[in-house]
């Protein structure tokens, strides 16, 4: 929600490649990676949780995605 009101907030038309799909492909790669610790937690090589808190500090916007 912070994010999407921030691109809300700012003048002008909105690129969809630049500002909106990095935020869409963080959700959908939530969606991926949540399924995947709720019924096979056993093919992340570290702690569920871990991997969990640090996805979602990852900014999409500037690669530290990549890692995951």
């Amino acid at each position: 929600p912070e994010q999407t009101a921030g691109l809300l907030a700012r003048p002008g038309p909105l690129d969809f490649r630049a500002d909106v799909w990095p935020l869409v492909a963080k959700e959908l790669g939530w969606a991926h990676y949540h399924r995947l610790l709720t019924t096979r937690p056993q093919v992340f090589a570290v702690d569920g949780a871990a991997f969990a808190s640090g996805y979602a500090a990852a900014d999409p916007y500037d690669g530290s995605l990549d890692a995951f």
